[in-house]
């Protein structure tokens, strides 16, 4: 799984395009049963460089990663779940956005998700 986290005003947008973009490239074949998670806040983020190669590997860890991935896990296929943080960090208008309440794995307090399809 892939997770990018930068500023949250751009992200509920991208994964919106996403989700359009995916459909009507394979629209016509078949639909990609894609989930994704829009969430905001620091990270931590490291680079490992490994063997002869110097392949390098970019690793995104942290709180705000793993809610992000967390909320991906929770979407349905076709659909991205914006977390509230990323909604009002991106002052998103959700007024006509299906609200859930979700348990993610690790929080004792649900979190407040907009429903994007």
């Amino acid at each position: 799984m892939k997770v990018v986290s930068l500023r949250g005003f751009v992200w509920p947008w991208a994964a919106q395009h996403l989700l359009a973009t995916t459909h009507q490239v394979i629209s016509n074949v078949m639909r990609v049963p894609i989930g994704i998670g829009v969430h905001t806040g620091n990270v931590f983020i490291g680079t490992t460089i490994a063997g002869e190669a110097g392949v390098q590997a970019i690793h995104f860890l942290g709180d705000n990663v793993n809610i992000a991935a967390r909320l991906a896990e929770a979407a349905r296929p076709n659909e991205a779940l914006i977390s509230e943080a990323a909604c009002s960090a991106a002052c998103w208008k959700i007024a006509d956005l299906e609200r859930r309440e979700l348990q993610l794995k690790g929080k004792a307090c649900p979190t407040i998700a907009w429903v994007l399809d």
